[in-house]
Parts: C-alpha cells; structure tokens; sequence
C-alpha cells in the first residue's frame, strides 16, 4: 500500500538528539530526507505553518489542497 502524506519535522538543535530521531526511524523502517535548510523558500515554510495551526487534523492531510497552495506562490 503506497502512502503519499507527507510529515514535516522542525530538526532538534542537539546532534546527538537528531541521530536517535534518524536511528527510530530507520528502526521503524520509515524512508526519510534531510533537506537543506535553504531548500524550501520561507514564503512556502510560512504557508505550511499556517496551515497547521489554523487547519483540523483531518483537513492537515488534503494532500491536493497542498499542492494547491505551493503552485499558487
């Protein structure tokens, strides 16, 4: 079963605290990307953030209105 959500992790400022997050989630067997700070513009960093603090859980996962909002900026 294929799975398209996609989860957004605010990196810990602790190395040591970062390698047991990768370490649980390669136990967990969880493909995961570590993307450079800069790689995603702060315009879409702030649309995403609003959307989770203004959004219900159930609508945090609409993956098409996501999409939406990234091809509108």
């Amino acid at each position: 079963m294929k799975n398209s959500n996609l989860i957004i992790i605010q990196p810990p400022k602790n190395q040591d605290k970062l390698e047991a997050l990768k370490s649980f989630l390669k136990a967990l067997k969880i493909k995961f990307e570590i993307a450079p700070e800069n790689e995603i513009p702060i315009e879409h960093q702030n649309l995403v953030l609003d959307r989770i603090k203004n959004s219900k859980e159930k609508d945090l996962l609409n993956w098409d209105d996501i999409i939406d909002d990234f091809d509108g900026i």
